[in-house]
């Protein structure tokens, strides 16, 4: 995990993460999380600093999000190439662990490996509920998580 990899806690609990884009603490992440403007939140980071952000804004049609963190920095920014160099013909694809990466966690070997990937499925109001799930070390990467990563295995052996 980079140092610019951030865990986003917002208020009401729910949780997301996020790439710091520039020293002084604007940070993208998912849309739908962000919600709007004006909601305070959390950001953690992997060296176990915590400040606090704001969101400034939501693009829903791209469901990308925009926090501004309050606490002085400087913030560790992830290195990006400057002026949109980045190639167009290439996939870019980021994994973030919420609560930072530690020894446990499932190499990508492991998620990447189609013998790992299983369907369950659990009854619930009266619904039975299917999900694709990863178990890993007494644990599970499930739903939609463990789907994307199932599909982006596929596509990648396709």
């Amino acid at each position: 995990m980079t140092p610019g990899t951030v865990s986003v806690q917002f208020a009401d609990g729910s949780t997301s993460t996020g790439l710091l884009l520039t020293a002084d603490g604007d940070v993208l992440t998912a849309g739908h999380c962000c919600v709007g403007p004006n909601r305070q939140a959390t950001i953690r980071l992997p060296d176990g600093r915590v400040a606090d952000a704001t969101t400034r804004g939501v693009d829903r049609s791209r469901n990308l999000g925009l926090l501004k963190i309050s606490t002085p920095g400087p913030w560790p920014a992830i290195d990006m190439p400057a002026g949109g160099d980045l190639p167009r013909n290439l996939i870019y694809f980021g994994i973030g662990y919420s609560k930072g990466s530690t020894p446990g966690d499932p190499p990508l070997s492991f998620v990447a490996d189609p013998k790992n990937h299983e369907r369950h499925s659990r009854e619930w109001q009266g619904v039975v509920r299917h999900f694709y799930v990863l178990p890993y070390g007494g644990y599970y990467i499930w739903g939609a998580t463990a789907g994307m990563l199932m599909n982006f295995q596929a596509f990648l052996r396709a």
